[in-house]
């Protein structure tokens, strides 16, 4: 399956929020639709994204302390 989607926005940020928002919308709703399905590869995928430390997990002391 192809989704193909036309920008025409002469910046590279501008360019691809949209289509990033539709992919995630879709995405989203198929796994929505998909549970039983989705989960387990969502699972996975998280599961990588942590061994590759893809996202930040630590406190990096940014955050306003009360």
């Amino acid at each position: 399956m192809s989704l193909i989607v036309k920008t025409e926005i002469p910046t590279y940020i501008g360019s691809f929020t949209a289509p990033m928002s539709l992919l995630n919308a879709f995405i989203t709703a198929v796994a929505l639709n998909k549970k039983k399905q989705a989960l387990p590869a969502l699972t996975k995928l998280e599961t990588e994204f942590e061994e590759f430390e893809t996202y930040i997990t630590r406190d990096l002391g940014l955050a306003h302390k009360s």
